[in-house]
């Protein structure tokens, strides 16, 4: 987006998107106020082109829970891609979460820039998958743990810009915008922990005799989802065997 005049974004997802010189997903040289947005995975063909956004001398960025991180400036030569996730000054201080921020200036107490504090994996902070979250567009999923959680300013969630109330995140209607327990987090999404375990079938294996009166038995297990971690053995509480007969043992295999 190259924005010259006024530029409005909220609850909004700005990935994979390329410049040849500034500003990989925003470019503006007006009037930009962007609220809990998303801006990464973007890319800018210039040093100090910001990744993510870049703001023009004499134009004015207003950022407010506003998550830019894993974006990338590409150049030199050969060319290659640095961590740069803004571009020029702006009206920080409002709760932002940044990845790179060597060319942006304007921040403050409020917001945290993730290479400062140590955090330059940024599958730490949410996933890097552009993919189906629910509601009609895709998004970057928060993770588990992710600094953008409960760390957003609930002050920047009103209307306008904001349709409501009640607010909701970008995938809209059923995806409350602030949660009961915290605060609103940074960037379009807010995280739901899982909430639904995965479900088990238990099934006589094709291979096992039936009847039978010796030992082994073999069932085969299959879960709904990918699970790892198990533990087994005597001290093991991922698997309980219940029943009459004494002197039970078990082998988990596959």
């Amino acid at each position: 987006i190259s924005n010259g005049l006024i530029l409005l974004a909220t609850n909004s997802t700005f990935s994979g998107n390329t410049a040849a010189h500034l500003g990989g997903a925003i470019a503006t040289t007006g009037t930009a106020t962007l609220t809990n947005c998303t801006l990464t995975g973007n890319d800018a063909g210039q040093m100090a082109g910001g990744g993510g956004l870049y703001n023009a001398i004499g134009g004015t960025c207003d950022v407010r829970n506003v998550l830019a991180a894993g974006n990338t400036e590409t150049y030199g030569s050969p060319a290659a891609a640095v961590p740069r996730d803004v571009s020029g000054t702006f009206l920080g201080n409002q709760n932002n979460l940044i990845g790179n921020a060597t060319s942006g200036k304007g921040f403050g107490t409020t917001d945290t820039v993730l290479s400062s504090v140590g955090i330059t994996d940024m599958s730490e902070v949410l996933d890097l998958i552009l993919a189906d979250n629910g509601g009609p567009t895709s998004t970057h999923a928060l993770v588990e743990g992710s600094p953008a959680i409960n760390a957003g300013g609930d002050a920047f969630v009103t209307s306008p810009p904001f349709e409501g109330p009640p607010f909701y995140d970008q995938r809209g209607a059923g995806y409350t915008r602030i949660e009961s327990i915290g605060s609103v987090d940074i960037g379009a999404l807010e995280y739901a922990p899982e909430t639904n375990p995965p479900t088990v079938t238990i099934n006589q294996a094709a291979s096992q005799e039936d009847p039978t009166n010796t030992l082994p038995i073999v069932f085969d297990v299959t879960f709904s989802e990918s699970v790892t971690g198990f533990m087994t053995g005597a001290d093991s509480e991922d698997i309980v065997v219940g029943g009459t007969a004494g002197g039970v043992t078990y082998t988990v295999a596959g």
